[in-house]
């Protein structure tokens, strides 16, 4: 999956994406859980 495809599934863009990949944006509670979900993975997964 590209940023700019997981950036329209989570309501943001390809480019905010890039920022998170590269810690230079942190994302909001409610983006993070929407991008787990879109990655198909669990909210514990991303505790670890």
């Amino acid at each position: 999956m590209t940023q700019t495809q997981l950036g329209d599934l989570v309501g943001v863009s390809g480019a905010y994406i890039s920022q998170i990949e590269n810690g230079k944006k942190a994302p909001s509670p409610a983006l993070g859980k929407r991008i787990l979900e879109a990655l198909g993975a669990h909210d514990q997964a991303a505790l670890v």
